[in-house]
């Protein structure tokens, strides 16, 4: 939950979703050292940066989907 502090992320991108009515960002964070969701429409501004991310075991689209499930299971 946002408590309406400005932070800036360094993120890896994994996939955009929407919930409803409202845009997410899921990623890996660099800053929190695991997954998060970012709501776009609370984004203030985004920079593209040169580098690029290959492919990490634990950071990824599906290390996201099995945290999420293991974490419904209570095992994670």
């Amino acid at each position: 939950m946002s408590d309406g502090a400005v932070t800036e992320r360094t993120v890896r991108p994994l996939g955009l979703f929407f919930w409803g009515n409202k845009w997410s960002l899921t990623a890996w964070c660099e800053l929190r050292h695991d997954f998060r969701d970012f709501r776009l429409d609370r984004m203030q501004a985004m920079t593209a940066r040169p580098e690029t991310f290959g492919p990490e075991a634990g950071k990824e689209l599906d290390d996201f989907f099995k945290k999420m499930e293991s974490e419904e299971h209570g095992e994670w």
